[in-house]
């Protein structure tokens, strides 16, 4: 099992979808493209980068990933390395020093009412 250095900060990654319903999210069309991309990244940056998906967001066309640990340095390599098979997407990579975990904690982590749903 790799140990992860979570203060090293947090990395993201977002693409913008293809297809999109009248909601804003993916019509479904993409969906086995979208759980490759999802697979594809979080085993690259398990491997490379010593990263783990702390969290995702969906909305308004957009999927954003969130990743901690590891270097940050080769990150935007392991992501570019990781998509490129997924060439007829456009994506953004951002890296920050975020030891801690402003980014998490304010926008990523589920309100307490999110949490009772799962009780």
């Amino acid at each position: 099992m790799p140990q992860f250095d979570i203060a090293n900060g947090c990395s993201g990654f977002g693409f913008t979808y293809k297809s999109r319903g009248p909601d804003g999210l993916s019509d479904g069309s993409e969906l086995n493209s979208l759980v490759e991309i999802d697979h594809a990244l979080s085993a690259r940056l398990l491997e490379e980068c010593d990263a783990i998906l702390s969290s995702s967001i969906t909305t308004e066309g957009r999927r954003e990933f969130y990743y901690y640990g590891g270097s940050p340095v080769p990150f935007e390599n392991a992501v570019a390395n990781a998509m490129a098979p997924f060439d007829e997407y456009r994506f953004e990579i951002g890296v920050k020093h975020d030891p801690q975990w402003h980014q998490y904690l304010t926008v990523l982590y589920p309100p307490a009412v999110c949490t009772s749903w799962n009780q």
